[in-house]
């Protein structure tokens, strides 16, 4: 008959049988009693098996851990193996076979129904519709925004170099070490221990003075952990008060410091820093 594909002639493959398994496609007679095909149409039959059980394995309650009974160790595993490979690409090629088959029949839909739409489609529109303007207003408020933070950076930038000096300046005690004691007293206050890595004010080496001790207020040592970094400023005047950094805020505020140091060392400190 014409267009019939006959086994024997090269017209039935490994691939034809194992889609005529899949599809349900009658074949000839002799086509049916190969080997071939019924082992396509035996592993088919074991994937379905595999595949309910994991449905239902997903699809189960999760069940409370058990105290597993003891077993018998299994008995030459290496058979089984073997045919989880072979099923494994079984599977594969099932599976790419039916992915095409089913690729192929969404194009179909897709073009039969392009001009119908739906409800998921209109909302799609919708909210392309809408996206324009909010997406717009946005944009003119982040550039609004980013110009008004370009201009505060730049200003920060002119007054920091002028700042940190000034702030140095106007220190008895500048020192950047690690905490290695703390003790409160009855008063209010905390000395903390310090082992000198830089001294910014008074101006003398760590080498010549390795250790300092800074009497604190409870709340500005309150931050403070033996063992960790720590940058003490005692300021002239009382009003100023005192600042602490500490952990890897010492490493932040140290290269603004260092290079406010030279201008540091031209200013006077006559007023407050808050004045």
């Amino acid at each position: 008959m014409a267009g019939e594909k006959v086994f024997g002639t090269g017209a039935y493959d490994g691939d034809d049988l194992l889609m005529a398994a899949i599809t349900g496609e009658e074949v000839p007679e002799e086509a049916a009693r190969s080997a071939e095909y019924r082992e396509a149409v035996a592993d088919l039959g074991q994937l379905r098996l595999v595949l309910r059980d994991l449905g239902e394995e997903l699809a189960a309650e999760p069940a409370a851990a058990e105290e597993p009974e003891p077993t018998e160790p299994p008995v030459r595993a290496e058979p089984v193996r073997v045919r989880r490979r072979r099923m494994f690409a079984v599977a594969v090629r099932a599976v790419a076979v039916a992915g095409v088959a089913a690729a192929f029949g969404g194009v179909l839909w897709l073009g039969a129904n392009n001009g119908l739409g739906s409800a998921d489609g209109h909302k799609a529109g919708d909210s392309g519709q809408n996206a324009p303007g909010l997406t717009d207003g946005n944009e003119d408020n982040k550039g609004g925004d980013a110009e008004k933070d370009a201009d505060s950076s730049e200003a920060a930038q002119d007054r920091a170099p002028f700042d940190r000096a000034r702030q140095i300046a106007c220190t008895r005690i500048l020192v950047e070490g690690t905490a290695t004691e703390l003790a409160p007293h009855a008063d209010g206050t905390v000395d903390v221990t310090v082992k000198v890595d830089r001294w910014y004010r008074p101006e003398r080496t760590a080498a010549e003075q390795p250790t300092t001790t800074v009497a604190l207020p409870e709340d500005h040592a309150a931050d403070i952990s033996v063992g960790e970094p720590v940058l003490i400023s005692v300021y002239r005047h009382p009003e100023d008060g005192y600042d602490v950094e500490t952990g890897w805020g010492v490493a932040d505020v140290r290269p603004e410091l260092l290079a406010a140091l030279p201008e540091a060392k031209t200013l006077d400190c006559p007023n407050p820093l808050k004045s």
